[in-house]
């Protein structure tokens, strides 16, 4: 059993959690994934690491509440406990020897950004990172990528508004920061 050590609710459907799994924090890398089940009974599902701590034994997850696990997952809190985790699975974003990067996520997609935006910049790479979302509310995790190490170029970060023909899939919020000289931006958040 693993159990939650943090449970946070970032928009209406959308939640962050972690569980204490030491052998799994001490590993995790960019990039990488790890598979859960819920309970005894449950099926397993693929979620993506938001962010550990190998020195406090814990490991993040963010998921979308969109079916039956996810559902069961998103009532469970601090003190509850996971039956099975199980990771780091899959090959670790390439981050080595990297000049000039763009990390781009969208929504839930925001969980991997942060952690490859992160390995990117503590890897010397100029980073720039552009987030976007269906609704300004599934913009997630704007305060974690304002405390990355990234620094501005000459422009401030801009939020870009879309046209709202029928048809419009494009975000209703997006955040650029970029890491050049030594002035960090400002968030410019959506109204």
């Amino acid at each position: 059993m693993f159990p939650i050590v943090h449970a946070r609710q970032l928009s209406d459907a959308v939640f962050e959690m972690g569980v204490a799994a030491p052998a799994i924090a001490r590993k995790a890398k960019a990039g990488q994934f790890l598979m859960l089940r819920v309970d005894e009974d449950g099926e397993r599902i693929p979620l993506t690491f938001s962010d550990w701590s190998a020195e406090e034994g814990w490991i993040r997850f963010i998921f979308m509440r969109v079916g039956k696990t996810t559902h069961e997952l998103s009532h469970l809190g601090v003190g509850d406990s996971i039956a099975d985790v199980v990771g780091p699975l899959g090959v670790p974003t390439h981050t080595d020897g990297l000049g000039r990067v763009a990390v781009v996520g969208g929504g839930v997609g925001a969980a991997v950004a942060y952690p490859v935006a992160r390995a990117m910049a503590a890897a010397g790479a100029e980073v720039t990172v552009i987030l976007g979302a269906r609704t300004a509310d599934l913009l997630i995790l704007q305060d974690e990528f304002e405390a990355l190490p990234l620094r501005s170029s000459s422009s401030p970060p801009t939020t870009a508004r879309p046209t709202q023909g029928p048809g419009d899939r494009a975000a209703q919020g997006a955040l650029a920061w970029r890491r050049r000289s030594t002035t960090r931006w400002r968030s410019a958040r959506p109204s």
